[in-house]
């Protein structure tokens, strides 16, 4: 039987945006380029839209799990969004995870969302899915990657060594995959985005070693507190 949906945010609900930007990922710490970047794309898509963060319980395209557990991943990234307006956080990965260790695939995701939305009445707010240029490329790889287009349409954040829109509409291309209109369709995704240099990989590395001063240049203080508190990414601790 699949597990219930999770009731989508209160406060988001009560504004009925006309468009959702959905934003998934582990957030193992959520750094201030998870809060940075979204902003900036959704400010350039709809200033009216909201972003939606949905933490993922295990990714299917990393072969570890996340080293924070599910429950100090939400409440890390509740502290991250501390003060962004129209942002708002949704369990429903982790919460139909439970008990259970499976991947969390975004095309079923992204249907439950369509369906907690129609229920409420919300069947004209349309969807979009906020990726990396590295997501983009690797994209025919996703379960049901036509699906997931359909349900909500992908908004491509190009940065660093994919910082350029063309660079990625030409290795695309290069896919056995992708027909003509739909590389085109791809060319409209692709969005500048403003450098950042912060990765959750490098601030696990920067609070293993107890250098709390190069990552509190990429967290927001509160998680940072979070982290020293509860001593998470120390050898030797996690889930």
């Amino acid at each position: 039987m699949p597990a219930a949906i999770t009731p989508l945010p209160p406060d988001l609900l009560a504004v009925r945006p006309p468009t959702i930007l959905v934003f998934g990922g582990t957030f193992d710490p959520p750094h201030l380029g998870h809060v940075q970047l979204p902003l900036a794309v959704r400010n350039g898509i709809d200033t009216n839209a909201w972003l939606l963060y949905i933490p993922a319980a295990r990714s299917p395209h990393k072969g570890a799990g996340p080293h924070a557990t599910p429950a100090q991943r939400m409440e890390m990234l509740a502290l991250a969004l501390t003060g962004v307006p129209h942002a708002a956080l949704w369990s429903d990965e982790i919460d139909r995870a439970a008990g259970f260790d499976a991947p969390s695939y975004t095309v079923d995701t992204l249907a439950r969302l369509r369906h907690a939305l129609d229920n409420v009445g919300l069947g004209q707010t349309s969807l979009r899915l906020l990726i990396g240029a590295d997501q983009a490329l690797g994209f025919h790889r996703w379960r049901d990657p036509r699906g997931v287009i359909e349900l909500a349409e992908p908004a491509v954040l190009c940065r660093g060594v994919l910082a350029q829109p063309e660079h990625i509409a030409s290795a695309l291309a290069r896919f056995d995959f992708w027909t003509p209109g739909e590389l085109q369709a791809w060319r409209t995704r692709l969005l500048q985005a403003p450098p950042i240099d912060a990765s959750s990989t490098t601030l696990r590395s920067a609070l293993a070693a107890e250098d709390f001063h190069t990552a509190g240049r990429f967290l927001h203080p509160g998680v940072l507190a979070y982290i020293r508190t509860h001593n998470l990414y120390h050898p030797g601790t996690g889930p």
